[in-house]
This record gives structure tokens, sequence and C-alpha cells, in this order.
């Protein structure tokens, strides 16, 4: 381990010049201007030269690039619903732009944002802050309600711990990245998510199907990658304080501050405190654990040098305590007459540091990703008595750098640049360090060490704005599973009627967490049998991943319509099988047979008025896995999902209001020896929120989730059948970890926003 260790800082440190992320040589910073939102930086506006040639498009953080052999430039910068701009940008020279909004009859115009990443290759929807205002969005978890790509629930009622699906699949199998750095894996599959707090977030790209083969390996499902506000921003303080029902406390301070042309800083805070017990459905279990502590901080530096040097780095720590089980009312009770307690405590420190370069057509990157983490928890009751006590414990210490270079150049005819081509290659270096224990009746252990150095390529041609193709290989030398071949593809072509295609196809590979992976069924009384593969560290995952996307926009009077279906097949090669069909035990085993998903998904988007949005989305998820020999489908993951959200703001965006319906169909419920049916029922949640904004920088939000009041009844089995003559009875049968719904009522919250704009952005 330490020979890996020192091996991997060498690497590092050797090299120490080498850079990030590919620029090009041309470029222009887009930002809007309104009374409401002040500055923001404004995507999806058009940069065309004096003749009315398309040029390029502001991507999500309204930078727009492209490569000219030019030295000068001049071009037209718009986007609907704001004022053209007409500008000389000169070569390494980005330039900045300020859109004001265009005015017709004392009415302000809006405009209408597509989220989804149109000139991209990927499948890729984009979340910005307008979209995670919709809802309460405290942290990452909560940024996908009024989004059906991905469903976001509680893995048991106990530990309050969140997990997400994707293409039917668990969330794990989705790549979620810190602005493209490993971020939410290992011991941090967990809790990672709440550690994000959403007020902090600039904007999150969600990519169905195997996305780049740079960015990463492990995306089965596809990757999620969230950017947190950069220092340079145009919000010189933010501040949200948030207040919930049943007394949870949240507040949010950023600031940024711009050191000199070069430098700037941000320091971000978050913090959370509920020390409330919330009971609602009087089963003597808290619904959700106290939180009586929480907090993350994040430092960052960012050096900026007229294009050609670039720097970022920074670190994170978060902390949290848990305390849940059962209320105080419920100790020492005589009916219950035990003391059942959960307890956990979660440290976690980051670091980062990435660097770029740029040449007339090369660049040349440097990623650099650390962090350490421990968590140590406590289930069951002091007295050992009558439920498995298990006591938890884990370490993880994990570093990765990557080196990316880049060469790009354009083909042209008559004059005009109509192809051009792309590749990406380098390499890099993984050490990830993981020890976890569990102490009981029930003893466990996993305990490795990965060192995994790799290599990729990749290869873009676009021609036009009708065609593109990225194909892509990753080739791999894991000292644990051996050598990975990793191919990709993705194509996106524009018909003649304006239908966007876009195929993918992929293989990916992933490292199992088996514990951390079965936190939740902690709280129940199984007992844990481990196929011998995995605690020898000789079995990981792998799947290949076909997916297709079409995209068409019409209009029908004066009314736009976006209609999206998405259709994704995957198909597992090894897979770690959580064999829960017997109610006394969990076997956690190798693939024995077949294990795949199907998923299909359609929206339909109006834009009704200027103000005024709808969407409804319909998705449907097949996902089977082999258990002991017999195909069956996946235990809590919905037939069939719908999700209706209408958005309406003032034309002076002065008031804003969200409303979201969403009905789950009916998911398999494992054998439970008939305490509970073998299917949930359908079931609906209404979320809702109102925004009011009387000036610039200052908002005031209110709303409610789970207004319905829709809550799965009886979520833990045997909470009223603990004491009995037999001791190891109650222990076995207990189960808190089979959740399908919503175990608590509607959660009503406020909060108040305010942003300190710079006015020199």
């Amino acid at each position: 381990m330490i020979k890996h260790i020192r091996l991997f800082l060498f690497g590092a440190l050797s090299c120490f010049c080498f850079v990030l992320n590919a620029q090009s040589n041309f470029g222009v910073n887009v930002y809007s201007f309104s009374q409401a939102e002040g500055y923001r930086a404004l995507p999806y506006a058009d940069i065309k030269d004096v003749t009315g040639n398309p040029i390029a498009q502001s991507d999500s953080l309204g930078l727009a690039q492209w490569n000219r052999t030019n030295e000068k430039l001049k071009v037209v910068v718009s986007a609907l619903g704001y004022a053209s701009d007409t500008l000389d940008v000169f070569r390494d020279e980005y330039a900045k732009v300020i859109l004001y909004p265009e005015v017709l009859e004392s009415t302000v115009i809006q405009s209408r944002r597509n989220s989804r990443q149109l000139g991209v290759t990927l499948n890729t929807t984009l979340l910005n802050q307008g979209d995670l205002k919709k809802a309460a969005c405290c942290n990452l978890s909560e940024s996908f309600e009024t989004n059906n790509s991905v469903d976001v629930g509680y893995t048991d009622a106990i530990t309050g711990s969140k997990k997400l699906h994707m293409l039917g699949l668990d969330g794990k199998y989705a790549e979620i990245r810190f602005e493209g750095l490993s971020s939410i894996r290992g011991l941090n599959l967990l809790g990672g998510m709440i550690d994000v707090p959403g007020p902090f977030l600039h904007s999150i790209a969600l990519s169905k199907g195997s996305g780049s083969i740079v960015t990463g390996r492990e995306a089965i499902a596809g990757q999620i990658i969230y950017n947190w506000k950069p220092p340079d921003c145009d919000e010189r303080l933010h501040v949200n304080v948030y207040l919930g029902a049943y007394g949870r406390l949240e507040g949010n301070i950023l600031s940024t501050e711009k050191i000199s042309r070069r430098w700037s800083t941000l320091t971000s805070v978050h913090g959370m405190l509920n020390n409330r017990e919330m009971d609602m459905n009087g089963d003597g279990f808290l619904d959700l654990p106290k939180n009586p502590f929480h907090i993350n901080i994040m430092h960052r530096w960012k050096y900026f040098h007229k294009q050609k040097w670039r720097s970022q780095f920074g670190f994170d720590y978060s902390q949290t305590q848990l305390e849940g089980g059962l209320s105080s009312a419920y100790r020492q009770d005589s009916v219950y007459n035990a003391d059942y307690i959960y307890n956990q405590d979660s440290r976690r420190i980051a670091a980062f540091w990435k660097m770029g370069r740029l040449w007339d057509n090369w660049s040349i990157g440097f990623q650099n990703r650390f962090y350490f983490h421990n968590r140590e928890a406590f289930f069951g009751d002091n007295n050992q008595a009558l439920y498995s006590t298990r006591e938890y414990s884990g370490q993880e210490t994990f570093g990765e750098s990557k080196l990316i270079l880049e060469h790009f150049w354009n083909s042209t005819v008559n004059g005009e640049d109509l192809h051009s081509h792309t590749i990406k290659f380098g390499g890099g270096l993984l050490v990830d360090s993981l020890q976890e224990n569990v102490l009981g009746a029930n003893p466990l252990q996993q305990e490795r060490c990965e060192f995994n150095p790799y290599g990729f390529a990749e290869y873009t041609y676009e021609f036009n704005t009708a065609f593109a193709w990225i194909a892509g290989m990753r080739i791999e030398h894991h000292n644990l599973y051996g050598l990975y071949l990793l191919p990709r593809m993705n194509i996106r072509w524009t018909t003649l009627n304006k239908l966007i295609v876009k195929l993918s196809a992929g293989r990916s590979a992933r490292s199992p967490f088996i514990l951390t992976e079965s936190f939740g069924r902690f709280a129940s009384g199984r007992q844990f049998l481990i196929d011998s593969e995995f605690m020898d560290n000789v079995y990981d995952e792998r799947a290949w991943t076909y997916g297709i996307n079409l995209f068409k926009n019409f209009e029908i009077g004066n009314t736009s319509w976006e209609l999206i279906m998405d259709v994704y097949r995957t198909d597992f090669q090894r897979h770690t099988v959580f064999n829960i069909e017997d109610p006394l035990k969990i076997k956690i085993q190798t693939l024995q047979g077949p294990a795949f998903s199907n998923s299909f998904q359609i929206d339909l988007v109006t834009n009704w008025l200027d103000n005024l949005k709808s969407s409804i989305s319909i998705k449907g998820d097949q996902t089977f896995t082999t258990y002991d020999g017999e195909t069956l489908r996946d235990p809590f993951i919905p037939k069939w999902v719908l999700l209706q959200n209408i958005a309406y703001n003032l034309p002076s965006e002065k008031l804003r209001a969200d409303f979201t319906l969403t009905l789950r169909g009916p998911s398999r419920i494992p054998s439970t020896n008939n305490r509970r049916p073998e299917q949930s029922p359908a079931y609906a949640t209404i979320n809702a929120q109102v925004t009011y904004a009387p000036n610039a920088g200052h908002e005031l939000y209110i709303g409610s989730e789970n207004l319905n009041v829709f809550r799965q009844s009886n979520p833990i089995i045997r909470p009223d059948d603990i004491v009995q003559s037999d001791v190891n009875s109650p222990a076995t049968l207990f189960d808190a970890s089979m959740i399908w719904g919503p175990i608590f009522g509607p959660r009503v919250y406020l909060g108040y926003r305010y942003t300190l704009f710079r006015h020199d952005s």
C-alpha cells in the first residue's frame, strides 16, 4: 500500500507543469442582465459572423468557443428575448458581452430555454439555476424533483440515506462527478448527495447512457456532473436561509472575491441542524434521524491568464452526525422493552487541483483529486438482546491524477470551416484504499487496495451542425480485476426536417463496494451471506449500454412544442446481486444468469405563453436480475412513472410558481412471509413552490412536498412485536429496509435568498 501511494504521488508531482481543460483560440463569455436576477451567465446564445453564418453557441456557463486562423473577428451575439450586440473578438483574448432583454410595448420578452443540449453529441439535459430553484433544492438529492430521468428515494426507514435510480438501475451505476472530477463514489455513495449544498450549485449536466470515455469508466446508467459556482462568477455574496417543518434549519453563505485580474477566490459554508423528533406514522421509530451537526466548507482559487494558462485548486470538508431509531418516548417503555438506536458520524476531507495550457491547435490538461473519508455507525440496542446489533466502521483513501492532451483542426471547403476534428488522448492513475468492518453476531469485512493505471483516446468529427461522431477507447490494467477494454461511441445527426437523432453504445465497469451498498440493510435482522469472490476482491461489475434519443420541436399556432423520446438497454456481463428474496437473509452473490434493464421515456414540453410552461413525462422501466436461478423484476423499482410540471412567472419575474405532480406505478416487494403484499400500490405525490422577488438580489420562497399526504403504512416490519419469549425471533424478523414510498407526510418549508451581484462582471 505505501509503495503504491508513493508511486502515485511521484507520478502526480512529476506532471506539475501539465494542464486541464481543452480551450479554443476564440471565445465569448455571454451574460444577461435583468432587474429580477441581476447578472447571469446566458446559455444557448448564438454567435454568428456579420454575414449571418453560425459560428458557435454558448454552453451552460455562458461560454462560446471556436477555432479560426484569423487574428480578429467581428461577431454578432444574439439570444431569443434579448437585444443583439456586435463586437470584435481577438485571437486568444476572450471577450465579455452583456445582453439586455428586449422591451416591446412595455412587456419584457422572456427567453424560451430548452434544457436539452441540442448541439451536444451526448444525450444531455442541463439543469441551470432556474431549474434548481423550482424546488427547495437544499442538496443534490433534491435537485431532480422536477425531472423524470432520475428518481430519488430512501434506502430504509431508519438511517435517512437517499438513493437514486436512473434507467431503471440503482444510482451507484450513474457516474456522479464534481466538475469532471471523482466525487460521489466509494464510501461517499451513502451520503454524498446530501453533502452537496443546492444553493452553491451553478448547474447540473445529466447525460444518459455511456458518456465520454475521457471523463471516466463507471457510467453504466449515465453521468451526472454538477458544477459549483465559480470563483469569478457574478455573485459577490449569496446567502440562503431555509426553515423546514419538523425543525430542519439550514444556512448557506457563499462569498467570492476578485483578488486581481487573474486571481479570484471562493469560500462557501453550509450548515444544517435538526434536533426535533419526527414520528408521523406513530410506530415509535423516528421517520428521519435527528441531525445535531452537519457542516460543509469549501475554499477554492482560480487563476486565469489570457486563455493561455488556467488553474484551479481548493479543498472541501464535510462532517455529519445522525441520531435515529426509537423515539425517546418509546425507549425503555414497557411495551417495547428495548432501546434500539442508530448513530452515525461521517467525516470527509477532499482536495483538487487542475491546470491547463493552450496553444493554437493544441491543449494539455492535468487533473488531480484526493480525499480521505471516515465513517462510524451503530445499529441496535445496547443490551444486544432483542435486535441484531451491528457496529460499522469504514475508511477510504482515494487519489487520482489524469493527463489529457487535445489536438483540434478544421477542414475548409470554399473558404468555410465545414469539417472539424478533435482527438483527445492521455492517461492517468487511480489509487483507492478501502477498509470496512461490521462487528456483531454476523461479522463482515472488506479490505482492498486498488492500483489502476489507464490510457484513453477519443476522436470527434463534426460536419457543420448536421452530423457529429465521437469514438473512444479506454485501456486499463487493474491490479485486482485485470485488463479492461472499454470502447464507446456516440453519434448525433440532424435530418433535413430538423429531427435530431442521437445514438450511443459503450462498455463500462465499476468496483463494487458491497458493505457501503448494503448500509440500509444493516437496519434489519437479516443474516448476511457473501460469495467468496467479493471477499477475495476478484469480482467487479461490467455492462454494455445502448441507447437512442429523438428530439423534435415544432409550433402549432403561437405555441411551441418539444417532443423527446429516449430508449435504452443495459446488459450486464458481471453484476453484484443483492438477493433479499429470503426474508431472513441477504445474499450478496455473483451473477449466475441474465441481468438487464430496458428503459423508455417520452417528454412533451409546451410553451403556452412566454411565461407559462408545462411538461409531461412518462417513463417505463423493466429491470430484471437472476435470483437463485429465477429471473425476477428488481424490487422497489416502479414499473412506470408519470410526471407533470407546470411553471408560471409574471413577465417581470417578480413572482414565480411551480407545481409538480408525480404518479408512480406499482413495484415488486420481495417475500416477507405474508407480512407484506407482493406488490406496492400506485401512488401520487404533489410538490409546489411560490417564489417572490421584490427586487434584484432578494427572493422569498415557500413550498411543500407531498401535499397530498401519502405515506407508506407500517414501513418497519415487526416494530410492535419486539417482546417475545423467543429472543432470536424478533431480532431475525425485524426489517426497516422494505421501503417503496414516502414514510412522512407533507413537509412545508420557507426560505430567503439574498444575492449581492458584482456589477463589473
